[in-house]
């Protein structure tokens, strides 16, 4: 098994040996800054956690430095067990089973107030998430999900902080379930396609070209004295071969026996250890080579931003920590949603909740409130539940029969009258006078369902919204393989949007026409058939759905759910009124009508704040660390965020305090932050592969410029990149994209700027 040791978080690291690693930890030079770090709180323990050495226990770096997807899985993960008094006594309950678990580290952290764990990854299990996930449920420890990466470093604590070194950690690993099978290696191109001779992939030919662009053609008179020049020059670059210099290097009118002989003569005098100063500097300025002043400033750049890496990981896994935490607890204050969450299994909490939102938000469906866009939002939900077979997906069915049970009634009595119509017009077929069809509202549909006929049933919602559950997500797999009256994935993404679809068929049995859907989906199944179904990054499905993982539950114990009491079942029929209250008025006859939508944009602008300052600091690390699936889904998961808001909002039953506004804010935060990283986990290569097929030359050339940079400079790039775009509208794009503020004649790289955290996690 392979894996580094740092001395540093900024420090490049090394393959880790027993050796290395027995001399680290019996440093006892160290043993002040432990105390130290013990005795600290909150930023200075972090400030003095970075002076101290470190592992990479899940990946192997092979040129030292720690990079997310440039490592080598080491066939190891490791977990976190935060916040405990006694470390020790939670080890005492584990150290009997580390066969059977895996474990082959275990360590007090450096706080003595946590516990490590280093395990071998379990066959079967192809993610760092899933082996915790996996270790959580036979353990039923809470563990720190934030540390699933590669580049994670483990701070190493002193010997006598280990419980369990185990030798076979040196062993290497008979199989490595979380390396990829190997791609066949595809061809490179050469750097001097066709055989033209080169240098540092630069054709000579055009490197001679700038030569004679930057010292212009000489005269008659002068062309014997230029062409030696050029030879005595060039043969630094081409290994003294007169053959490539008599082929690639102009021949300024002279003929090939005058040529031969000036080169000749040029490659017979000495030729020195380095390439002259003055033919250095031009092919400096040409991009060929790369000076050395150029060279240490980007050598520092990259120091600077690794310093910058490792102090964002320290920093985002504390406001994760606080993050989580706070989010939980409100959870468990917000009205059926903590009833929900109290009644579930641990691995369970989080699927509820899931399911609970899809449920709730067609319950809330006459809720309406303007976004940051400046566009009305109702709460349409597409959310997602997987696991593998037999992990207890089917909970699903009892939060959903629980919270719509009163939308259930409806839809029988509607069901009802439809069976009636039926009837009569089928007694009615060839009488003049026909009975008159109902239209009303069926608040659930079937996952099978053919596009027309869901068109129809939500023309006859008038506007409300329809939840689709499935509870197996295949069933939709195989609606879809039924033709173009099933394929219903554009309807799916308009729905999303709450916009409108229409269709116009000659046929007067099928529908035409078009509407405006509000369609909630509420869909579960196993991984496979999850990816089977939202498979395209690019058609937008799956940007709009939010995912949720329920733990592999092999060989786990039954997991227990418990009954809601008196005062929690009161409390969720309160909010039942509340919904029933917004959506259902009866009219003087005591039928029952549909009311018009309520605008509570003012009820949820406390959001606005917090999301704004949450979407720009994910912008600011998707620049920073260049992650295009990152990029890909922050925005739409804000919007996720908002539409989470409402739903809160009636939970609340629309009463708004400072301290219901606080529990919303910190758990859709949390809500949103898990969200986000559970599609990333899943699709995030995904969306990078076709990121990279789209991958524009102007990102290149961007990579290429200094951080201070001039339009000429910009121009230069542009044509030697080829790129036909006018070096007006390039600037243009990347100023409004944020990435270049202008200084005076110059542009510079907005590379760093102050991080938003801080006020995305204050209270609104």
């Amino acid at each position: 098994m392979n894996f580094d040791i740092f001395p540093s978080v900024s420090a490049p690291g090394q393959l880790c040996t027993r050796e290395l690693l027995e001399k680290t930890i019996c440093n006892d030079a160290l043993t002040p800054l432990y105390e130290a770090i013990a005795a600290a709180e909150g930023d200075k323990r972090q400030e003095l956690k970075r002076r101290l050495p470190g592992v990479t226990w899940q990946a192997h770096f092979p040129d030292g430095r720690r990079r997310n997807g440039q490592g080598e899985w080491s066939s190891l993960y490791m977990v976190d067990v935060d916040h405990l008094d006694d470390p020790a006594a939670i080890w005492k309950t584990l150290e009997g089973r580390t066969a059977e678990l895996g474990i082959v580290v275990a360590h007090v952290t450096p706080s003595r107030k946590g516990l490590r764990l280093v395990c071998r990854c379990r066959e079967g299990l192809t993610s760092i998430a899933e082996n915790q996930a996996w270790l959580a449920a036979q353990t039923g420890l809470e563990i720190d999900a934030a540390t699933k990466d590669q580049a994670r470093l483990s701070y190493l604590v002193p010997a006598s902080y280990f419980l369990l070194l185990d030798e076979s950690i040196w062993e290497p690993a008979p199989t490595n379930p979380l390396a990829k099978p190997e791609k066949p290696e595809k061809t490179k191109t050469p750097e001097n396609p066709g055989g033209i001779p080169a240098y540092r992939g630069h054709a000579i030919r055009d490197i001679a070209a700038a030569y004679i662009r930057r010292n212009g053609m000489p005269v008659e008179g002068e062309r014997h004295v230029y062409y030696y020049k050029m030879c005595s020059q060039f043969k630094y670059i081409t290994d003294c071969r007169q053959e490539v210099l008599l082929s690639e290097l102009p021949d300024l009118g002279l003929s090939l026996s005058e040529r031969k002989e000036e080169c000749q003569h040029a490659c017979s005098r000495h030729t020195g250890a380095s390439i002259p100063k003055d033919f250095y500097l031009f092919l400096c300025d040409e991009g060929v080579l790369e000076s050395y002043r150029s060279r240490m400033a980007r050598e520092e750049k990259e120091r600077q931003m690794a310093a910058l890496e490792t102090a964002a990981d320290d920093e985002g896994d504390t406001r994760l920590t606080s993050l989580r935490q706070r989010g939980m607890e409100a959870m468990r204050r917000i009205p059926v949603l903590g009833a929900l969450a109290r009644i579930a299994p641990d691995n369970f909490v989080s699927p509820q909740i899931y399911a609970a939102e899809a449920a709730l938000a067609t319950l809330f469906t006459n809720l309406k409130a303007k976004y940051l866009d400046g566009f009305y939002h109702t709460p349409t939900v597409h959310n997602v539940i997987y696991a593998p077979a037999s992990c207890g997906k089917s909970f699903a069915r009892r939060t959903v029969e629980l919270l719509t049970a009163r939308l259930m009634r409806r839809d029988e009595h509607t069901l009802a009258l439809e069976q009636v119509y039926l009837e009569a017009a089928r007694k009615a077929k060839n009488a003049k006078t026909q009975p008159e069809k109902p239209a009303l509202p069926l608040r659930i549909v079937s996952g099978i369902i053919s596009q027309p006929k869901l068109l129809t049933r939500q023309q006859e919602a008038q506007g409300l919204h329809q939840l689709c559950f499935v509870e197996e997500i295949d069933t939709l797999n195989k609606s879809n393989r039924g033709g173009k009256y099933n394929d219903k994935g554009d309807m799916y993404r308009n729905a999303w949007d709450n916009a409108s679809y229409s269709q116009d068929y000659m046929s007067d049995t099928t529908f035409s026409g078009r509407v405006n859907l509000f369609l909630n989906i509420l869909a579960t199944g196993t991984p496979e058939q999850v990816m089977k179904f939202y498979d395209n990054p690019e058609n937008g499905l799956i940007s709009r759905i939010s995912i949720c993982p329920i733990p592999n539950q092999e060989y786990a114990t039954i997991p227990v759910w418990h009954e809601l009491t008196a005062d929690e079942e009161k409390e969720i029929d309160r909010v039942l009124d509340y919904a029933d209250a917004l959506t259902y008025a009866l009219d003087d006859e005591g039928v029952e009508t549909i009311r018009e939508r309520t605008d509570i944009t003012a009820g949820i602008q406390f959001m606005c704040k917090p999301l704004e300052a949450w979407l720009e600091e994910k912008r600011l690390l998707a620049l920073r660390t260049q992650d295009q699936a990152l990029d890909h889904f922050r925005k739409r998961e804000a919007v996720k965020m908002f539409r989470m808001a409402m739903v809160c909002y009636g939970c609340f039953c629309g009463e708004m305090t400072d301290e219901s506004k606080r529990l919303i804010t910190d758990f859709c935060l949390w809500w949103g932050e898990q969200d986000l990283q559970n599609l990333i986990d899943i699709y995030g290569e995904m969306v990078k592969d076709t990121a990279l097929k789209h991958h524009s030359k102007r990102d290149d050339i961007f990579a290429q410029l200094p951080d201070e940079f001039t339009a000429a400079e910009v121009e230069q790039a542009r044509t030697k990149a080829g790129i036909g775009t006018q070096t007006k509208v390039i600037i243009y794009r990347w100023k409004i994209a944020g990435l270049i503020e202008k200084e005076d004649k110059h542009y510079r790289k907005r590379a760093k700027e102050p991080s938003p955290s801080e006020k995305m996690s204050s209270n609104p």
